[in-house]
């Protein structure tokens, strides 16, 4: 495994920093540079141009061991996101159990008048069956 000096840069050469942009489309590779110092410097830079919701810094760093790049993140800035307002916790349980809104019952939908057809219908059935009889 490789060490690293005082400023983050790998003692044989084999760690870099890529600059990353979110924007409203997703990440954005920016650049890469070879000094954490700078890849920081240039994200400041970066943070402040229109349309840029975060910036951040990876070092990938590779491991000739294991053959493989680490990344890891050692900068990141993003804007504050938008105060949403507040909602109690007994709001929230209140509007999830409340029933939806009701609509306006069309004529013959309802449970009264279901049952009422029922009833009609068993009554003339039975009137029916003791005429035959």
């Amino acid at each position: 495994m490789s060490q690293l000096d005082s400023g983050g840069q790998s003692l044989n050469g084999r760690t870099k920093y890529e600059i990353h942009r979110r924007t409203e489309t997703g990440w954005e590779l920016r650049g890469w540079r070879n000094e954490m110092d700078a890849a920081i410097r240039e994200a400041k830079c970066m943070f402040d141009l229109p349309g840029t919701e975060a910036v951040r810094v990876v070092r990938d760093h590779y491991d000739p061991i294991l053959n493989a790049i680490r990344p890891n993140t050692v900068f990141r800035a993003a804007a504050p996101a938008a105060a949403a307002p507040s909602v109690s916790f007994w709001s929230r349980l209140r509007a999830r159990r409340a029933p939806p809104p009701a609509e306006k019952a069309a004529p013959g939908n309802g449970l009264a008048v279901r049952l009422a057809v029922s009833l009609v219908v068993v009554s003339l059935g039975t009137a029916i069956t003791l005429l035959r009889s």
